[in-house]
């Protein structure tokens, strides 16, 4: 897989690359609060290329590639107004949660990449009489997918790692908004907030793809880029990102 994505799927690596450092303020410190190894930054670009409107032909949806039933266990708001599994903050805060329960199940860094890929009771399946057997050694029982899933994200890490050496030029941009969040007491369009703000539209519309439409309903929310003082209390600094990345998710 080295090779492949080096020679076959060079310009997707790249810029995958470019958007996990991209996104690296965001999901760097959730990571860290999970107890995660930072390498996992880099597991949305086996899952999505870190498209955060990708959505899969079996419904899996976001960066992160989660199914409406998982998102919704672990917090998240699925439903035709708000789908949380494209907001990346929320969306990585129930991925890292999930991550860190299949650990505290299968005590192992594989086995706990399959299981996301193919979930834990398959993991369980294939390891029921020998527990503490490795991924490598049981590879084949594994669907196909997940057999080559593990081996890909290592691909990633050791292209990452080694970058210049493989000849990529991988530019660091980061995301550095400073983010409000803004909760409407009755629905509104966006539009008018982004009005309201002085924001573009279009950059607004960027920053909130858990709206599915062009309304927020009474009890979403949006995240504003804050170019000033921000002109609601709603949106003041006791609602700011860092709040909200810190583990604030009310």
């Amino acid at each position: 897989y080295v090779n492949y994505f080096v020679y076959q799927d060079r310009a997707f690596i790249e810029r995958a690359i470019e958007k996990a450092i991209y996104y690296s303020p965001i999901v760097l410190p959730i990571l860290k609060k999970y107890n995660l190894p930072s390498d996992f930054i880099y597991l949305p670009i086996i899952e999505s290329g870190y498209n955060q409107y990708a959505v899969s032909s079996a419904g899996a949806a976001g960066i992160w590639q989660l199914m409406p039933q998982t998102a919704r266990d672990y917090g998240l708001v699925v439903n035709n107004q708000i789908d949380e599994r494209f907001d990346i903050i929320k969306s990585t805060e129930a991925a890292a949660h999930y991550l860190s329960d299949l650990y505290n199940q299968f005590g192992d860094w594989n086995k706990v990449l399959a299981a996301y890929n193919c979930g834990s009771y398959c993991v369980s399946s294939v390891f029921r009489e020998n527990p503490t057997g490795s991924f490598w050694a049981f590879k084949s029982e594994f669907p196909k997918q997940t057999q080559d899933y593990v081996p890909k994200f290592l691909a990633v890490l050791d292209i990452v790692k080694n970058a210049r050496y493989f000849g990529f030029n991988i530019q660091k941009r980061y995301f550095n908004y400073t983010l409000h969040i803004y909760k409407p007491y009755s629905p509104q369009e966006l539009q008018n907030i982004a009005y309201a703000y002085g924001v573009d539209y279009n950059l607004l519309k960027s920053l909130n793809p858990q709206i599915r439409g062009d309304v927020v309903p009474a009890g979403g929310y949006v995240y504003i880029p804050s170019f000033d003082k921000p002109y609601y209390r709603e949106a003041s600094s006791e609602n700011s990102i860092r709040k909200l990345i810190s583990g604030d998710f009310k």
